[in-house]
């Protein structure tokens, strides 16, 4: 697994290095704002499926061997996937009221 829960106060402090701060433009295509990921709440998830975490590998990384394994069986434990991600993947169970994106396959 690539990430832990995230801590909404703390992605509120400014730092020299504030992707959002830097690279605004991007910021607001590639960076959830404080209350909006999934991430903070612990329903979301970035997994290492063998490769680099990039918008270049995205697919190279939808044809590693972890990845069709989370296709197959994600969904059996409530995890759907997100779908300009591959590395990403929600905790979305039947009944629970969040709806994702539709999945892309390339």
């Amino acid at each position: 697994m690539g990430q832990r829960m995230r801590c909404q106060p703390r992605r509120r402090r400014k730092c020299p290095t504030d992707y959002r701060r830097v690279y605004p433009e991007a910021a607001r295509i590639w960076v959830a704002p404080p209350g909006g990921s999934a991430h903070h709440t612990g329903r979301a998830i970035d997994f290492n499926l063998g490769g680099p975490v990039s918008r270049k590998s995205v697919r190279m990384l939808r044809r590693t061997a972890a990845y069709r394994w989370m296709v197959c069986n994600a969904p059996r434990f409530g995890f759907k996937p997100y779908a300009a991600e591959p590395w990403h993947w929600e905790f979305n169970p039947p009944g629970f009221n969040h709806t994702l994106p539709p999945v892309v396959n390339t």
